[in-house]
């Protein structure tokens, strides 16, 4: 055999040798190649679910049950080899144990579909399969809050107070309390019945809000003169009015009728009671508008003017007209409401 080696040409020799060469490479390399691939890194967890899959498959094999075998199963009791079993893939397994140990359980089947890897087509395999904790209805337990004797702590009777509060130092400082306080809560019976008297009174302290506010006496006050500050001394004017209060002032030239603060905006008809006998004005320093040498552009930065109303007035002084006397009839664009707040800011002087 070996001698017919020799009589092929030296090519061909060469040919032979260089082909049995490759296939002892080939051998070699298919025996040793799997020790020198790196097997990839595999965190504790996935190892673990790897040695699951593996005992299942086993059992599988060892039972001859086959995968995709439903049965009835609660989905927040299911266990990782229960699911393998009924067919879930990997992505739904590990999904559905997020969702459960995050979120927290199921009680339907909307409540599964909120599952990452749970769609339409997952649920109408299993629905009749699946089952979850008895819960009762949201009707029913609203229907049960209603039934519950709340305690109007406002309305209660000697005889309740009481029943409730053993020590008589502190069911004298509650009532004393809820003379001055109004309690904006309510507690149902069972809760009042586990709190201790301590307890209870804190609770009332912690939800309630003051009867009656005192009210701070504070001298009457310039409207003209004062200042931001000094308006923030009277019971209900806080620093936003107060400002608000200075800078109307500015555009009027200064306040005629103590009425005209409830043009400005936050003071309703309420506050404008109960701060009115707090104010005073001195009609003596309002700046009042020469209609006759003031420019339009001038007169209409005043609140009671815009520009159709000044240009009109303009043109009947022109004219020669009275405006002192003038009837509303006569305009065009100004009420008699308008003209009247509007009278007390110009100056006599060159209106007739």
């Amino acid at each position: 055999m070996w001698k017919d080696f020799f009589y092929y040409s030296r090519n061909e020799q060469k040919g032979i040798v260089v082909l049995l060469i490759l296939v002892a490479t080939v051998i070699v390399v298919r025996i040793i190649l799997p020790f020198l691939i790196l097997k990839p890194d595999i965190t504790e967890d996935q190892q673990h679910f790897l040695n699951q899959v593996d005992e299942l498959n086993h059992a599988l094999k060892e039972k001859n049950i086959r995968k995709d075998s439903l049965f009835s199963f609660n989905p927040n009791m299911v266990s990782r080899q229960e699911m393998v079993l009924l067919g879930f893939n990997s992505f739904q397994i590990k999904s559905l144990m997020g969702y459960r140990s995050k979120v927290g359980k199921l009680y339907s089947l909307e409540d599964l579909q909120n599952v990452y890897g749970v769609d339409s087509s997952f649920v109408n395999k299993y629905s009749a399969y699946i089952f979850f904790e008895k819960v009762k209805p949201r009707e029913e337990q609203k229907q049960i809050r209603n039934d519950l004797n709340w305690i109007n702590f406002n309305k209660e009777s000697e005889e309740f107070w009481k029943s409730n509060i053993y020590s008589v130092e502190i069911r004298d400082s509650i009532k004393t309390y809820l003379q001055f306080n109004y309690i904006i809560k309510s507690l149902p019976s069972y809760k009042v019945s586990e709190y201790n008297d301590e307890k209870l009174f804190a609770w009332l302290k912690q939800n309630s809000k003051v009867k009656y506010q005192k009210q701070v006496s504070v001298l009457q006050i310039e409207l003209n003169s004062t200042d931001a500050l000094e308006l923030t001394k009277i019971n209900g004017i806080g620093k936003v009015l107060s400002n608000r209060i200075i800078k109307y002032r500015k555009l009027l030239g200064g306040y005629i009728n103590i009425k005209q603060i409830k043009e400005v905006y936050g003071i309703s008809d309420e506050l404008y009671e109960e701060v009115k006998t707090s104010f005073f004005v001195d009609t003596l320093v309002v700046h009042k508008i020469d209609l006759l040498n003031s420019t339009i552009s001038e007169v209409c930065k005043h609140p009671y003017f815009n520009y159709k109303q000044t240009v009109e007035l303009k043109n009947l002084l022109r004219k020669g007209v009275n405006l002192l006397n003038i009837h509303e009839e006569a305009f065009e664009n100004i009420s008699q409401v308008e003209w009247n707040k509007m009278k007390m800011y110009l100056k006599s002087e060159g209106l007739n």
